[in-house]
């Protein structure tokens, strides 16, 4: 499997050169190889491979998620070849069940207290673009002491706002 994150964010030719790549199911490494040179994955290092000529060739086509901010359309070359999932935008229920999932009861590490979770779920559900990553990582800040030692001289709502703003997305 493969993941391709926020790939409308990638160089602009990334999206094309993925499609060649995948279409011909491999491609040439770019430089000269030397003709001993051994390749493995990390998953199984014992499995090293030989590239005759610099040639990366898969068996089989591996599965490849690709996410997008759609800040950018994708050539329709590699649009016809995918499934398209459209995920609609998390409500209050779904940040909350994801806040427990992530930071489950009991022994294993801090959490954030409910009024906490209640703060970060109000500040996602009236954010523009994407909250969940951005929403996950504040809890985890929080339930590190991040905000509690921000809000240490008694502003609450300054160092929850100031931690909300830390985990924006960063422009590309």
């Amino acid at each position: 499997m493969l993941l391709i994150d926020r790939l409308d964010r990638a160089e602009i030719a990334l999206p094309e050169d993925l499609c060649t790549v995948l279409g011909g199911g491999g491609f040439v490494l770019p430089c000269s190889v030397p003709a001993d040179l051994r390749v493995s994955t990390d998953d199984d290092p014992s499995a090293a491979v030989q590239l005759p000529d610099g040639s990366v060739r898969c068996h089989a086509f591996p599965v490849v998620v690709i996410t997008t901010t759609g800040e950018r359309d994708l050539p329709l070359d590699l649009v016809r070849r995918c499934v398209t999932l459209r995920t609609h935008r998390p409500g209050p229920e779904l940040l909350r069940a994801l806040a427990a999932n992530r930071f489950p009861p009991g022994p294993g590490g801090p959490r954030p207290a409910e009024d906490v979770v209640d703060a970060f779920v109000e500040r996602a559900c009236a954010a523009d673009g994407p909250v969940v990553e951005r929403f996950l990582d504040a809890l985890r800040l929080a339930a590190d002491g991040v905000l509690q030692a921000m809000a240490a001289d008694g502003d609450w709502q300054e160092a929850v706002e100031t931690l909300w703003r830390w985990t924006a997305p960063e422009e590309p």
